[in-house]
């Protein structure tokens, strides 16, 4: 297997990819477990939130340290709405 060295920068950038959607993950198992919680849980807030720790770890198992757009597309996109949870103390 070839391995390729990547430029510092890249390496921080893709590490801090991965912390992201790492986070979003948990967020999101937190919120599920804390609507099934509930007395009586909300089942379409349940799948929403299922769909989105699907796709955010299949994102994460999928991010190659070399493709730089979808690195960057976690670093803008995905770190804004993890912020935008956060700040709406969601998160």
């Amino acid at each position: 297997m070839e391995r390729h060295i990547l430029p510092a920068g890249e390496a921080a950038a893709y590490e801090a990819a991965l912390d992201i959607l790492a986070q979003l993950i948990g967020l999101a198992a937190n919120r599920i477990s804390e609507e099934e919680a509930k007395g009586s849980p909300d089942r379409v807030e349940i799948e929403r939130w299922r769909l989105r720790r699907d796709a955010w770890a299949a994102r994460r198992r999928g991010l190659d340290p070399r493709a730089s757009p979808a690195i960057h597309e976690v670093l803008e996109q995905d770190a804004a709405f993890l912020r935008s949870l956060i700040e709406a103390g969601q998160g």
